[in-house]
């Protein structure tokens, strides 16, 4: 009693002083934690920073690009003093060729011509625009196409008649999509003459954003890790740009692709010119400053774990030592009791049958025979009990006493029935035996056998409930035979079907009083063998427990 009491108090000292180390160690790997995360944060916001800026400096330069043509070039007042011949204007169309790459043509007409004069880029001309067969060195060419000419003149003419300072529109030639920029000029006598610059969108989605998106990104110092791209309407990236990706942090800017000022057409946009949303997209996932925090942010909460697992393994280990020396007690104080009351039944048995025999009561042979039947019967449980107490606590080592010999399944299911007759008869058991005779023989230890057997049949009539039929069958199976005893009792939940092979393990309907040793002890007996224990149960149909036994000689 002393010693349960000190076992008892060294739990609960433990206890608490593994309560009070364990929110320690806590608490340290929270702060760490907490640490690595905000050095992983900062890390995060200076990046997320930078994409913010290169995000807003591709923005702002490629839009300022995309317009500067028609507010620098087109609207600049060198267009209103060239000479009546639109010759004239050639070198400035060659300025704005060398310095923006995506005007692919300028468009002049005069107030007295029916169609109009196209100024093209020598080195990429249209294939709706011949080229004269004569080559020239200038790199720009000054060609004519009548058709195209009288379309524009056309369109153009829709916004001249409402005196619009732009004609700004979109249309297909030759299946290509181009935008069209123009500036009519007008007189005091009503006529206009003007030029328009067009843009080739096909060719800017293809060639334009890749050039310039990386020229500003690395103007941006975006640097290694950060990724620039734009995005159509649909999400997909344009040609010549890397993919979005999914890394975080990343920021996204929306823009027209419009090569003009979209002041211009705020207030009344015309029909044909639809609205085309394109999103820069930079992230900044891969840079290797998140890659730097992160490892860093690895090591310290490395070094933390590290301490609070040799304080945590220094707690668990005495811990563990002080809990196992109460376990222990507390163990071996329910197997006592457990054991006690097991033992007391078949002994008060006995001892009330000596009792009778020896005061002379019994008067008959018949009675006579009963009660030496009965004091058999419980001379057999109370074997079968201290068998099981020596086999598991190894006060006798089984495995170091079988003797293996060829046995025959039905002649060890006798022997094993043969100690629970009177039992069987007493309490009114229906019991059916199937084991063939033709049955093959099994390498087996006969004695270990029977124990088994006698805890499979016992468990098998504790259990059976108000059921009162038990089946025991064997069949040959493959390299082995099997030895099956069933009951139609209150059956096993599935959950607790490999528990309770376990010591002391009991199923949650079990009810009486059981040691839980019977299905370790069998357990351990057929594994030595080389065979194999198998639970089956249903509620509340019943249970089935199958041992496996290898063949004689095999």
């Amino acid at each position: 009693m002393e010693r349960w009491s000190f076992a008892r108090r060294t739990g609960a000292i433990s206890t608490w002083l593994g309560i009070l180390i364990g929110c320690s160690v806590a608490a340290l790997a929270w702060f760490g934690y907490r640490a690595a995360q905000e050095w992983q944060r900062s890390s995060a916001l200076l990046v997320e920073r930078r994409a913010v800026e290169v995000a807003n400096t591709l923005a702002t330069a490629l839009t300022r690009d995309m317009r500067a043509v028609q507010t620098t070039i087109l609207d600049a007042r060198e267009w209103e003093t060239f000479a009546e011949s639109p010759y004239d204007v050639v070198d400035l169309v060659a300025g704005a060729f060398a310095r923006y790459p995506y005007p692919e043509l300028f468009f002049g007409w005069e107030p007295n011509e029916a169609s109009g004069m196209f100024f093209a880029r020598s080195e990429r001309l249209p294939k709706w625009l011949a080229s004269r067969k004569t080559v020239r060195q200038y790199p720009v060419e000054v060609l004519g196409n009548d058709t195209v000419s009288r379309r524009l003149r056309t369109r153009i003419a829709r916004d001249v008649a409402l005196h619009r300072t732009h004609s700004i529109f979109e249309l297909q030639i030759d299946g290509e999509r181009y935008q069209v920029i123009a500036r009519p000029m007008y007189s005091v006598d009503g006529t206009n003459r003007g030029f328009a610059v067009l843009v080739n969108l096909d060719w800017t989605e293809a060639n334009y954003f890749a050039a310039i998106t990386a020229q500003v990104a690395r103007i941006a110092g975006a640097g290694e890790g950060m990724v620039s791209t734009i995005l159509d309407a649909s999400g997909r990236p344009l040609p010549g740009l890397p993919p979005s990706g999914t890394e975080q942090p990343a920021e996204q800017r929306a823009f027209q692709m419009a090569f003009f000022d979209p002041v211009l057409t705020a207030l009344n946009r015309p029909a044909d010119l639809p609205i085309r949303t394109s999103t820069i997209y930079v992230s900044a996932g891969a840079d290797p400053t998140l890659a730097l925090a992160a490892r860093g942010a690895r090591r310290t909460l490395l070094v933390i774990t590290a301490a609070a697992f040799a304080l945590a393994l220094g707690l668990f280990v005495t811990t563990r030592a002080a809990r196992a020396f109460a376990n222990v007690s507390e163990m071996r104080s329910d197997f006592v009791s457990t054991v006690t009351h097991e033992l007391k039944t078949p002994v008060q048995v006995i001892r009330s049958i000596g009792e009778t025999l020896a005061r002379g009561r019994v008067e008959n042979g018949e009675r006579l025979q009963e009660y030496a039947q009965l004091l058999v019967q419980e001379g057999h449980r109370l074997s079968r009990l201290i068998d099981n107490l020596l086999a598991y606590s190894r006060v006798t080592d089984v495995a170091q006493l079988y003797s293996f010999e060829p046995q025959h399944p039905s002649e060890i299911v006798s022997e094993a029935v043969r100690g629970f007759n009177r039992l069987i008869k007493d309490r009114d058991f229906e019991l059916t035996v199937d084991v063939p005779e033709t049955l093959p023989l099994v390498n087996a230890d006969r004695t270990s056998i029977v124990l088994a057997l006698d805890n499979l049949i016992d468990n098998a009539m504790r259990y059976s409930g108000d059921s009162r039929k038990l089946e025991i069958v064997a069949r040959a199976v493959n390299g082995g035979v099997e030895i099956a005893v069933r009951d139609r009792g209150v059956g096993i939940d599935a959950d607790e079907l490999e528990r309770v092979k376990g010591r002391f393990a009991r199923g949650r309907s079990a009810q009486g009083h059981g040691s839980g040793l019977g299905l370790t002890i069998v357990n351990r007996i057929i594994s030595d063998h080389g065979g194999s224990l198998r639970l089956e149960s249903a509620k509340p149909t019943g249970t089935t427990a199958t041992v496996a036994l290898p063949l004689s000689g095999v």
